[in-house]
């Protein structure tokens, strides 16, 4: 018995070690953490000394070769135009940039997302998406979440979307049957026509919130905070809905439940108004 439980452990070990690290750089050694080199399309990403240019260049190359606890530094730097469109990789894999007021995924060339997560146990975390305003449909946005053990961790969600034609749904997508938790970071000064928060949506999804921030998001119409409206449960805990502005005919600037179980512990709500001027400098 102990022989066997001692090739367990080994094999635990070896499985762990084999996680790979990826590199990207922005082309700047502004404010680096994770690489000594700038970012090329042309290097292989896999150490710090070779960087990829972009997120999008790290999941095309490596798409079929990921593990699960396979992570993915992208580093200091403002990543503009580049990464559109993506697809979490496999389960497990974490993608980590260097803070979310120096790691910026920003997009302005008209309509696009950030990404689809469709993975298990995907980690994003510690980067700022800004400027994304979904696809010209009514069911992806800057950030759509489609699968389990999904957690979010230090991500801020900036000025996506804008209240036109076609309509836009939420800057952030919790689908039905997704469980996900939001740990730090927040959703600021979107302007989406349903609203500039989260939707949580169908069945036996699961959403937590642990010290979020929804401030300053407008024009929504079923809540500009967080709308619920399907069956599931989200559970809010430490977090703050601040400066979230409706139209006149609006309801639940804050959190809109027209479904579902919604539980608030030790939340802080201010200010979140119809018709109103939102404040977006914060």
């Amino acid at each position: 018995m102990r022989v066997r439980l001692l090739l367990l452990i080994s094999l635990l070990f070896v499985l762990r070690a084999q996680a790979n690290k990826y590199y990207v750089n922005d082309a700047s050694r502004t404010g680096d953490v994770f690489t000594t080199a700038v970012g090329s399309s042309s290097n292989n990403g896999t150490s710090a000394a070779t960087p990829k240019l972009s997120l999008a260049s790290v999941l095309s190359t490596y798409s079929v070769s990921f593990t699960s606890n396979d992570t993915i530094f992208v580093d200091a730097g403002s990543y503009t135009n580049t990464d559109v469109g993506l697809t979490s990789p496999i389960n497990g894999v974490v993608i980590k940039g260097a803070g979310n007021t120096t790691t910026i995924f920003s997009y302005s060339q008209g309509d696009g997302f950030f990404m689809n997560v469709t993975a298990n146990n995907t980690t994003l975390m510690n980067f700022q998406v800004k400027g994304y305003n979904g696809d010209g449909t009514k069911t992806t946005e800057a950030l759509r979440i489609a699968a389990t053990g999904v957690k979010v961790t230090g991500v801020q969600v900036n000025g996506c979307g804008a209240p036109q034609s076609p309509t836009y749904y939420y800057p952030v997508e919790v689908a039905s049957g997704a469980t996900v938790t939001f740990n730090g970071g927040g959703i600021s000064c979107n302007i989406y026509s349903e609203g500039g928060g989260i939707h949580v949506t169908g069945a036996t999804t699961n959403v937590t919130l642990l010290n979020y921030q929804i401030i300053g998001n407008s024009d929504g119409t079923n809540g500009v905070g967080m709308w619920v409206d399907g069956s599931g449960t989200v559970n809010v805990y430490n977090s703050r809905f601040e400066y979230n502005n409706g139209a006149s005919d609006e309801v639940g600037s804050g959190i809109y439940q027209t479904g579902g179980t919604v539980k608030v512990y030790d939340s802080y709500f201010n200010a979140n108004t119809v018709n109103d001027i939102t404040r977006c400098d914060l």
